[in-house]
């Protein structure tokens, strides 16, 4: 067999651990999984809201992208799952060919990924200006900010076809009116919570493994459940979530889309893995091991 071919083979199997964890190791390991899952539970229903698609589709994203990322990634930090830079690509996807389109832009991704993988253009990461990466990153993040300010309001009556920035803001503008109070005062308390659950974690040390964000989904949702506040949730916005897996099939497959979808499926795997190496990167220094993650792997692990 080719030399090069078998390196290649080798490296797409899952990672063998060189060695067992210690005791302690396991524990904490064990204890930030469970912390991070219910975190990322509500986060992927609200990224996949956030782009148009139903709540189950962003379970089912988190659920099965991490499970395959932790088999064939390299770094021991990063936790695959939907994400917010994605939000503004796929928003325009559903606007322009609707919910459907998103799987097929997944596959195209997907296989476009595999290519970029297999050139080692994760390599080409180091002569990307920082400044790039801040200004996108920004960008990105104001842009779902304010695709929010509507939910956070509770503003009704505003179309979610339009696709500009300054077309979404005028839409809110004008439908100021509609606002109702309770669901603002609901989100400044949980806002709150976020930003006053530091101060309580450097009194009490045993906390610091809780973040921010467990405290305020598990507190604002007890508030609103017991004392029954009239606010939008999950369920009455978009149904109960189902309780088994859906039966695969390739009915959301559209060769006619293939074309069309072109421009965004390069724009998503570019993003993908560039903000997945970027990640695994900043993992590693934050830990501040000399294990470092190979950008072949990590990028191989992006295609789910």
């Amino acid at each position: 067999m080719n030399t090069t071919r078998a390196r290649g083979i080798v490296s797409a199997l899952p990672i063998r651990p060189t060695s067992f964890m210690p005791l302690s190791e396991i524990r904490s390991n064990v204890i930030s999984g469970i912390v991070v899952g219910i975190v990322a539970l509500p986060l992927a229903i609200a990224l996949a809201i956030a782009v148009g698609a139903p709540p189950i589709a962003g379970l089912y994203t988190s659920a099965f992208a991490g499970g395959f990322a932790a088999l064939f990634g390299s770094s021991r930090f990063n936790i695959t799952g939907p994400t917010a830079a994605l939000v503004p690509l796929l928003t325009g996807v559903v606007i322009k060919f609707g919910v459907e389109a998103l799987p097929v832009v997944g596959l195209m991704s997907g296989v476009l990924l595999l290519g970029m993988t297999a050139l080692h253009l994760g390599r080409l990461m180091k002569y990307m200006p920082g400044l790039v990466i801040i200004g996108f990153t920004a960008g990105i993040g104001l842009s779902i900010a304010f695709g929010q300010i509507a939910s956070f309001l509770n503003v009704t009556g505003t179309d979610p076809t339009r696709e500009h920035f300054h077309e979404r803001m005028w839409d809110l503008i004008f439908h100021l009116y509609t606002v109702g109070w309770t669901t603002p005062l609901i989100g400044m308390f949980a806002v709150a919570i976020m930003l006053a659950w530091p101060f309580v974690q450097d009194r009490v040390a045993k906390l610091k493994i809780v973040p921010p964000t467990l405290i305020a989904i598990i507190s604002i949702s007890l508030v609103v459940a017991l004392g029954d506040i009239d606010t939008p949730t999950v369920a009455t916005r978009y149904g109960s979530l189902p309780g088994s897996f859906p039966t695969p099939s390739f009915d959301w497959f559209s060769a006619d889309l293939l074309i069309d979808l072109l421009p965004s499926v390069v724009a998503v795997a570019i993003l993908m893995g560039v903000e997945t190496l970027l990640t695994a990167v900043m993992a590693d220094n934050l830990a501040g091991t000399s294990r470092r993650h190979g950008s072949v792997r990590t990028q191989r692990s992006d295609v789910n």
